[in-house]
């Protein structure tokens, strides 16, 4: 209770309003996962700058304040972002999956280049999966890191196949 937490959920009720008592408006949300469900207040600035998140179906990132005093956990957003662009804007490591018998010069060469393209400040490792099924985490020197994004993905993935892009994402 009372602690700043980060969940995903997907978004199952939006109720608009206005207050009775400051005649401000709100926006009550409620979401589930496969754990329970929650209930979201956005009041004044969050309101402004999350509400174009919040759509029924919608699976989002919720960060703020957690209230668990009640029956149904309670939030009090302070970021709200969709499940798609969190992947990468929370990302504080990318790892970029290389199988050792599938992967040779042209495709590192490759990968090196899209890495230039995509420059960052996210560390980038190469995660070797060798002919004996062991995996090797090589960490790039910093001049490779870069900035997670569906495009780099997207250029990875199409070298490599999928899944041959990973963003791990912050605590």
């Amino acid at each position: 209770n009372r602690t700043y937490t980060r969940i995903v959920g997907l978004v199952t009720n939006v109720m608009d309003g206005i207050s009775k008592k400051t005649g401000k408006s709100y926006c009550m949300v409620e979401i589930e996962d496969l754990q329970g469900a929650a209930s979201l207040l956005l009041i004044n600035d969050s309101l402004e700058k999350y509400r174009e998140h919040i759509a029924i179906d919608v699976p989002v990132v919720i960060t703020g304040e957690s209230n668990t005093d009640d029956d149904k956990p309670k939030m009090f957003p302070q970021e709200v972002m969709p499940l798609a662009v969190a992947q990468h804007a929370l990302a504080n490591q990318v790892h970029i999956r290389i199988r050792a018998d599938e992967t040779g010069p042209e495709a590192i060469a490759q990968i090196r280049a899209i890495a230039e393209r995509h420059q960052g400040g996210c560390p980038l490792f190469l995660v070797v999966r060798t002919v004996d099924r062991e995996v090797v985490f090589l960490r790039t020197h910093e001049r490779y890191s870069v900035r997670p994004s569906p495009e780099l993905a997207q250029e990875v993935e199409a070298v490599l196949g999928y899944p041959g892009y990973y963003a791990r994402a912050k605590k």
